[in-house]
């Protein structure tokens, strides 16, 4: 819901994948990276949502999705994998949360949907972790 004489706020978001919020090994740069995206956002929230331009910017840390990274990557994440089968990476990945289960498209698609709606015109700045509960920091 738009509240105000302004036009309804635009919506822009960035997306960090992040797995590990205590770290990984060999992943120095790629961590940096994500960090940055998300001070990125915080500064933009600042620099685009004054008036005129009321544009939120938000950011979505989506972890253990599958998708083209996933099956590149998920074997570097689960110890002792290069013999598993598929099967038994993604049960190890969905015990990392929760729900129990290892993310699919959909299921970011759905938090997107959120972000860029009117009714998020009240959320800026933030990074929305979208993990199956794989990740649940207290910042």
């Amino acid at each position: 819901m738009h509240h105000g004489s302004s036009p309804p706020p635009l919506p822009c978001y960035l997306r960090p994948f992040t797995k590990n919020p205590q770290g990984v090994p060999r992943h120095a740069i790629y961590a940096a990276s994500k960090a940055a995206v998300t001070g990125l956002v915080k500064c933009l929230a600042w620099d685009l949502g004054a008036a005129p331009r009321n544009i939120t910017v938000n950011c979505i840390a989506a972890g253990g999705v599958k998708s083209d990274m996933y099956y590149e990557n998920a074997r570097k994440y689960v110890k002792g994998s290069e013999d598993m089968s598929w099967e038994e990476i993604d049960a190890r990945i969905a015990a990392w949360g929760p729900l129990g289960r290892v993310g699919m498209p959909d299921d970011i698609a759905g938090a997107v949907a959120l972000l860029v709606s009117e009714e998020a015109g009240w959320i800026t700045g933030q990074t929305l972790h979208v993990s199956g509960g794989a990740h649940m920091g207290t910042a």
